[in-house]
């Protein structure tokens, strides 16, 4: 047996399909469970664990069942899925780039969901400097409601380099 990397964990019964895209980093494709829509997740390899790194919706049809995925390049796959709100519903293939971004925005402050909130926009690689009470060495994360926490379960930014401080993750 290998070593096991938890994905989710609460039960699903809905298709995962999963692809290497590096020797560091895996996609994966699902029909996303809370709403229905397709998602797709780069999970990349930190220490020993695999961290949720990029997230996104790559079809908001409620009705998808999603059948494969396939690595193209280590910046690109395809999702094939069926289209289930008609019947005989499509095939569809989607490709998805997950990396093509050289621009990460990060909230300056809190907010809820609608509410309109600042955000500053940083070339992957720099540094973010308006932050408060991090722990240097640290991994930050930002969330969908504007926080820079250290739980793992947003979207990886960087790793702290002084209290106020965020190297940004070049990718």
């Amino acid at each position: 047996y290998s070593e096991e990397f938890p994905y989710r964990t609460t039960a699903t019964d809905y298709p995962i399909r999963i692809g290497p895209l590096s020797p560091n980093a895996v996609a994966l494709a699902e029909d996303y469970p809370s709403s229905l829509m397709g998602s797709w997740t780069v999970g990349e390899i930190y220490g020993g664990r695999v961290e949720r790194f990029l997230e996104g919706i790559f079809e908001t049809n409620s009705s998808i069942r999603v059948k494969s995925l396939a690595v193209l390049s280590p910046n690109k796959f395809a999702v094939a899925y069926n289209d289930e709100s008609t019947f005989p519903g499509p095939g569809i293939i989607r490709l998805v780039r997950p990396y093509d971004s050289s621009i990460i925005g990060i909230a300056r402050e809190d907010g809820t969901a609608g509410e309109t909130i600042a955000v500053t926009l940083f070339a992957k690689g720099a540094i973010s400097d308006s932050h408060q009470g991090l722990k240097p060495g640290m991994h930050y994360y930002g969330h969908a409601d504007g926080s820079v926490t250290t739980s793992s379960d947003g979207v990886r930014l960087g790793v702290s380099v002084s209290p106020a401080e965020i190297l940004l993750d070049p990718r």
